[in-house]
């Protein structure tokens, strides 16, 4: 499963992050998640800016952001108080015109890992409606609030399995 939170309209700033069940882990769905996350940011969204994190020693997260093209930024030190005490992180972004310039190395369909295209699912932009193919099932999920919030804010757009 993985979100697109739109940070700020304005600044057309995004954030993306992904989280794949261990059983599949390593068959590229994080990766194809990501294409498809990225690929909706920059293209119907037309976002600026995508941003994620990912722990340090999460050596699978690196992997996917580095294979998604993203570039990092850096490592904020001590941002997450998890069970055994705080945690780093490391920032890694991609700018929409990036994405879109390397979208043919990119594909976004279903030949990449032999996933059925319809495991993926885009729900809700206030103002775009992702396409969704005949016969498949509008997906409504309940959208929380943008941490940002305020002026310029939006949902999130959630990316996940509609038959797990």
């Amino acid at each position: 499963m993985g979100e697109l939170h739109v940070r700020s309209d304005v600044h057309r700033q995004g954030e993306i992050s992904c989280i794949v069940h261990p059983r599949i882990r390593g068959q590229g769905m994080g990766t194809a998640i990501g294409r498809r996350l990225l690929a909706h940011g920059s293209g119907e969204l037309l976002l600026h800016r995508i941003h994620a994190t990912c722990d340090p020693r999460n050596l699978g997260s690196f992997h996917v952001l580095t294979m998604l093209g993203m570039t990092c930024e850096g490592r904020p030190r001590r941002t997450l108080l998890l069970r055994h005490g705080w945690r780093d992180s490391l920032v890694f972004s991609i700018l929409g015109k990036e994405w879109r310039t390397s979208a043919a190395t990119h594909r976004v369909h279903s030949a990449e890992t032999g996933w059925p295209s319809r495991i993926i699912h885009v729900s809700g932009h206030p103002r775009r409606k992702p396409p969704r193919s005949a016969g498949e099932p509008a997906v409504q999920l309940p959208l929380p609030a943008c941490r940002t919030g305020g002026k310029g804010a939006h949902p999130t757009h959630t990316l996940g399995a509609t038959d797990a």
